[in-house]
């Protein structure tokens, strides 16, 4: 299924045609961080996610914090034509969508993809713009995890808890089952034997659990989970070998899917698999000439 789009995106669209559709996913996402604030906070509307956390339609927190992070790579590292303050607008919505997500590990994601802007960034204005969003993220975690504590603190200390490095007895579900997924796969290679090769855990052709690589492993074994890897180092090394204009983008847009694969199976919610397929195509081409939108 993947290839079909891959296949038509490298021949037929090109690359100012694929970062078209990263600018208007990034104007999209914006218009619904605030869309949703108003419903929530405004009219006061039910959430569509139980603990109030900010979806944008996309199924689950995660899926939608993660399209803001790759939008986000995008406008740090490679929309240079916007107006500058519609831009320090857009990334500004974008963090303030992540944090109400309430999806911790997108919000690490987060900061480390401002760490790695302040470092690219040309120029002292630009560190200067890059660093005041860091901070603005810094403050929005203050404010919802010191100091209102809430669902994303208890998720915060129940991390830390499970390493031994918080006292307090929170605890959180989406990081209970996470450690539970573990035990799965133990569970998964003493049930079937060597016929952990072909996958098909508990006689299921599709085994989801929180982490796309072990959802992979599961469901199709180790020739499956073996081609999957395959794919990504290709990819990566690719990507490191290119020389374009947007390299810098390719690398953390990829990195970042590679880290989320082991704690959700962010491929199976819409558009992430598009954002993966389309990440793909781009580096697959050679032309670096064409001009950047």
């Amino acid at each position: 299924m993947f290839v079909i789009p891959y296949v038509w995106l490298c021949s037929v669209v090109s690359q100012d045609k694929i970062l078209l559709s990263y600018k208007f996913l990034s104007v999209i996402l914006t218009a619904h961080v605030w869309f949703d604030i108003f419903l929530l906070k405004v009219l006061k509307v039910a959430p569509l996610w139980p603990e109030g956390s900010l979806v944008g339609g996309m199924g689950n927190p995660s899926s939608f914090a993660f399209a803001c992070n790759f939008c986000l790579i995008y406008l740090l590292f490679i929309q240079n034509s916007m107006a500058q303050k519609f831009k320090f607008f857009m990334i500004s919505s974008l963090v303030i969508g992540v944090v109400l997500s309430n999806a911790l590990f997108m919000i690490l994601i987060m900061g480390a993809i401002f760490c790695f802007g302040i470092l690219f960034s040309k120029g002292l204005l630009r560190k200067l713009i890059v660093f005041s969003i860091l901070a603005l993220m810094c403050l929005l975690l203050i404010e919802y995890v010191i100091l209102k504590g809430g669902f994303l603190a208890n998720k915060l200390y129940a991390v830390l808890g499970n390493f031994g490095l918080s006292e307090s007895e929170a605890s959180s579900d989406s990081v209970s089952l996470r450690v539970e997924i573990f035990n799965q796969v133990l569970d998964f290679i003493n049930q079937r034997g060597g016929g952990f090769i072909w996958g098909q855990f508990n006689n299921l052709s599709y085994y989801a659990v929180d982490s796309q690589y072990i959802t992979y492993f599961l469901s199709f074994g180790l020739i499956g989970f073996g081609a999957f890897l395959t794919l990504l180092v290709v990819m990566l090394l690719r990507a490191v070998f290119i020389s374009t204009q947007y390299k810098n983008f390719v690398i953390i847009a990829l990195g970042i899917f590679i880290l989320t694969f082991f704690n959700n199976r962010i491929l199976d919610y819409f558009p992430i698999g598009y954002l993966f397929i389309s990440l793909a195509a781009l580096i697959s081409k050679e032309n670096s000439q064409k001009e950047l939108v």
